[in-house]
């Protein structure tokens, strides 16, 4: 019975650290994708209009249509991308 507890607990142990991993890697793959869609949705402003605006922002590309929400990770900053003050440094 005790061998049945102790390899259960070394069971347990091996999917705590794997399932750590995991999150690790997805939260830095959301953070790219979320840098992209904003990059994209920049390139999209300047393929539909024909030029880049002067001044725009997140809130403005939603209203245009091109963005579906703000980012909690990016702003945009002239014409680029930029991490928001006190982001996550797995970020960047």
């Amino acid at each position: 019975m005790l061998i049945v507890i102790v390899v259960l607990g070394l069971l347990a142990a091996v999917v705590t650290f794997s399932v750590r991993g995991l999150t690790d890697k997805a939260r830095t793959s959301s953070c790219a994708v979320d840098k992209h869609n904003i990059e994209t949705a920049l390139d999209s402003y300047v393929a539909f209009y024909g030029e880049p605006a002067p001044t725009l922002d997140e809130a403005g590309l939603i209203t245009v249509g091109m963005l579906g929400k703000a980012s909690v990770l990016w702003d945009v900053s002239g014409r680029s991308v930029v991490p928001q003050p006190g982001a996550s440094t797995t970020c960047v």
